[in-house]
């Protein structure tokens, strides 16, 4: 297995990757037809086996702390997609990207990175009991923040028609 930076006519098998090993888990609907582009530095690896690509992270690194991370006091980066093919899982695919990941992430002193995950159990246990050195472990709900949004949203349309 060969972990290597990603480029673009990698394009097609990028997001080939990310559906398939996307179809069990709470992202299932996410579904992309491009590569999405990050506004800040980033990191995107893919693990490639055969000419094959198995696996993929991609890395956002923040330009100052707090214009992107929410739980850190200094700079760090988040990861907004670990994927790995099901066929693939458990060949330490996930931990070869992301020690990669940590080691250009430390050549440009980033020391803190987030990952955010919806109640998908599988993925957060993953996250939990791996050797990754993730500070927090946190559980995002989707479905709560988005009752929260409407809530307020509700709340900011009552005040306007009251005025």
């Amino acid at each position: 297995m060969l972990i290597r930076n990603y480029i673009e006519s990698d394009e097609q098998e990028w997001l080939r990757c990310r559906v398939l090993s996307f179809l069990d888990c709470s992202y299932y609907n996410d579904v992309l037809t491009r590569r999405e582009q990050y506004e800040n530095d980033s990191i995107c690896l893919v693990a490639e086996e055969a000419g094959k690509i198995i696996g993929l992270i991609e890395v956002e690194i923040e330009p100052e702390a707090g214009s992107l991370c929410v739980a850190g006091r200094e700079s760090g980066a988040v990861i907004w997609h670990l994927a790995v093919l099901p066929e693939y899982r458990r060949n330490h695919v996930a931990v070869s990207l992301w020690e990669e990941a940590e080691k250009q992430l430390s050549r440009k002193g980033i020391r803190y990175c987030e990952v955010w995950t919806q109640e998908d159990e599988a993925s957060n246990r993953w996250y939990y009991i791996s050797e990754l050195k993730i500070r927090k472990y946190n559980t995002f709900d989707l479905s709560r923040l988005r009752r929260q949004l409407q809530n307020m949203a509700d709340i900011t349309s009552d005040l306007s028609v009251r005025k």
